[in-house]
């Protein structure tokens, strides 16, 4: 009796593909607490010691495109996953414990280690981004500084239970501080310059009222002179006496004398 053997793939220039390794026979490991720069080359580098490492995929934002911290690798055996999640669990790496541990395939989501092999591509015309991006309306504006308000009192509660006496304000916008306090002090030298108005009764008011028109209409009343006019009056008037000075005097009164 012939057994019957699978079927084999061909590629397109012909060639005949090994089988399909089933997804069971694989190596599944979750790493976690990943730091900073150490991403899916340096990880498959990384691992490569313990034995072949097939896929990596690492978790992202898709807000932003970050990468969350954590992870998914797939081994060729079952035996090498448990071995490099036993050595690596809780191990130093840039003042970050890495935590891994060996995963069934059960467990998986099927599509963990979807496009694992493609570079990751941040759409320019996402929903996303456009959320991220638009214009915010005066609300929003007043709902996110109260929001970053509270934080920032919140971490100087935590510095003063410390013993820290420190103005996070002044350290993270030296200049919106420097304008609020130009502000406040222009605000008090008006205050001292500007003196208090009296109180003035209302029938003290409607009196002067009424000289000041009485003596506009007294100014429009008065006929406009003419030159003429002028030079008459002066004519009219007498004239001024000299002024002598007093030695000339003295001198007149000696005369007399004589």
């Amino acid at each position: 009796m012939s057994e019957t053997q699978p079927a084999k793939e061909i590629n397109k220039s012909g060639q005949t593909k090994a089988p399909r390794k089933p997804a069971d026979q694989f190596g599944y490991m979750y790493i976690g607490h990943i730091p900073h720069g150490f991403y899916e080359e340096e990880i498959k580098s990384y691992f490569s010691q313990f034995g072949r490492v097939c896929r990596v995929r690492l978790a992202r934002s898709k807000h932003t495109g970050n990468y969350k911290g954590y992870g998914f690798v797939q081994f060729e055996n079952k035996q090498v996953a448990d071995i490099a999640a036993e050595t690596m669990n809780n191990y130093l790496m840039f003042n970050r414990l890495l935590k891994c541990h060996s995963i069934p395939h059960e467990k998986l989501h099927p599509e963990t280690f979807k496009d694992a092999k493609k570079k990751f591509f941040k759409p320019i015309k996402s929903m996303f981004r456009k959320k991220f991006n638009q214009k915010k309306s005066a609300d929003k504006l007043i709902k996110i500084s109260l929001r970053r308000s509270l934080k920032m009192k919140k971490r100087q509660e935590k510095l003063k239970a410390l013993g820290i006496n420190l103005d996070l304000n002044q350290v993270l916008n030296p200049k919106a501080e420097e304008k609020k306090n130009k502000k406040e002090s222009l605000k008090k030298d008006e205050k001292k310059e500007v003196p208090k108005k009296e109180k003035i009764n209302p029938q003290e008011k409607k009196k002067s009222l009424k000289k000041e028109t009485k003596k506009d209409q007294d100014t429009k009343s008065e006929p406009i002179k003419r030159k003429k006019d002028i030079k008459e009056q002066e004519k009219s008037l007498p004239k001024p006496k000299k002024q002598i000075p007093i030695e000339e005097k003295k001198t007149l009164k000696k005369k007399n004398k004589k």
